[in-house]
């Protein structure tokens, strides 16, 4: 069983902890935070460890694989500072970052560590909830194939599903799961403040279009992104879309640049679809959203 110390109490650390220390190949023996009563906390949280405190050197004295799950900005700093020590050697330095390289904890690599990454691409707005959330999550995995291996091990023992990138590809991941998700709260809230403006009452807006929303995402796990397109660009419905811009440009301008992007955009995946429209109707559109 292969023991293991968290730097750092936040959300993530302590999910992933909490899961690990129910599988029977990890045992969580430390944990730390700047903070002693986050770290008193989350211990009790995950249950069993050995050290809990404030101070890092000590903890990692407890474990051959070293989690760090400080705020992204403390990553390499904490890291850094590690790797100044002779008891960091040979151990397997890991960080939780979805944005962020392994390769911010390369300082530890002239104490014979290997280095990698393990994010969860799954949303955890509490430590209950993400210790939840991550047993159906996919994770992420990149950086030393020695840490690499470990890495899958883990995410075996808490969902069982993992994927591996290039470390020099992690920032376009991030942006790739920032447009499945930051990017839809951002259309949501778009489509929520043109309701508003055309009169909706704002208490009754979300209810009118969650339908719609969770009409959409059902569709796409069924017929897939492409062929589950609908609306006036998939259709060829030139019409349709001018009198959007023209709506806009008279009444709601602030919106209209946002929505001739994602219609271009929109007019490249119907080009794709299984009833796609001809390809003079699709360079007519992208005419339309051009002048």
């Amino acid at each position: 069983m292969k023991k293991v110390v968290i730097i750092g109490a936040g959300r993530a650390g302590c999910s992933i902890a909490k899961n690990l220390q129910e599988s029977d190949k990890f045992q969580i023996t430390a944990i730390t935070d700047i903070n002693i009563e986050t770290a008193i906390e989350s211990s009790k949280f995950i249950g069993g460890t050995v050290y809990t405190g404030t101070d890092n050197n000590e903890a990692v004295k407890y474990g051959e694989i070293v989690i760090i799950s400080t705020p992204d900005d403390y990553i390499e700093s904490t890291c850094n500072a590690l790797s100044e020590k002779s008891f960091i050697e040979n151990k397997f330095i890991f960080h939780l970052s979805g944005s962020r390289p392994s390769t911010v904890l390369s300082s530890v690599r002239k104490q014979n560590c290997f280095i990698g990454s393990i994010h969860p691409l799954q949303s955890m707005p509490s430590p209950e909830a993400g210790y939840e959330n991550l047993k159906k999550a996919f994770f992420c995995i990149e950086g030393d194939k020695e840490a690499v291996e470990i890495g899958k091990i883990m995410a075996s023992q808490i969902s069982g599903k993992f994927f591996t990138i290039d470390t020099r590809k992690k920032s376009l991941y991030h942006a790739a799961a920032v447009f499945a998700s930051n990017f839809i709260n951002t259309v949501v809230f778009t489509s929520f403040s043109i309701f508003k403006n055309i009169g909706v009452p704002e208490k009754d807006i979300l209810e009118i279009i969650s339908p719609l929303i969770k009409g959409t995402v059902n569709n796409i796990e069924k017929l897939g992104v492409v062929n589950s397109l609908t609306g006036p660009v998939v259709r060829g419905d030139i019409k349709t879309v001018e009198a959007h811009i023209k709506g806009f440009e008279e009444s709601d301008n602030d919106f209209l640049e946002l929505y001739k992007a994602l219609t271009e955009h929109t007019t490249n995946l119907a080009a794709l679809n299984s009833n796609a429209p001809d390809k003079a109707t699709i360079e007519k559109l992208k005419e339309i959203l051009n002048k």
